[in-house]
């Protein structure tokens, strides 16, 4: 990936459909974030609509991201992660590659995190709060 060391990511935090939770708690995902993450997923993901000025930076991360999430289906769509730190919770941006997905909740300034934590409660956050994402 090109140069990412100490680059941020700011956004605002916001309440996403809740299908997050489901994708989080399935077996195949759990493991293979704990593989590949370090750390096994809380029940949900945290919802950031990112700033202006940081849409570029937000896009090219997503577009390079490495390490694979696989489904053993194809009933689950494959997605990209990319580790980085909101606050002092080591945590990743979650990236779907399918096209259903490509909706409110995926749309070009959102950016999904997944985190061993529920980072809203960790952190005392809460929806309209803006957060930096530190890429790692």
């Amino acid at each position: 990936m090109s140069e990412k060391k100490d680059k941020v990511i700011k956004g605002r935090v916001f309440s996403g459909l809740g299908k997050g939770a489901y994708f989080t708690q399935l077996d195949w995902v759990k493991q293979q974030c704990l593989e590949k993450l370090g750390f096994i997923p809380f029940a949900g993901t945290l919802n950031i609509r990112v700033s202006e000025g940081y849409l570029d930076l937000a896009q090219q991360v997503g577009a390079e991201a490495e390490i694979d999430v696989v489904p053993p289906s194809p009933d689950f769509c494959p997605s990209k992660a990319v580790p980085i730190s909101i606050g002092n919770i080591k945590a990743a941006i979650i990236v779907p590659h399918a096209e259903e997905f490509t909706d409110e909740v995926h749309s070009a300034d959102i950016i999904e995190v997944i985190a061993p934590v529920e980072v809203k409660k960790a952190l005392a956050i809460k929806d309209g709060d803006e957060v930096v994402i530190t890429l790692e």
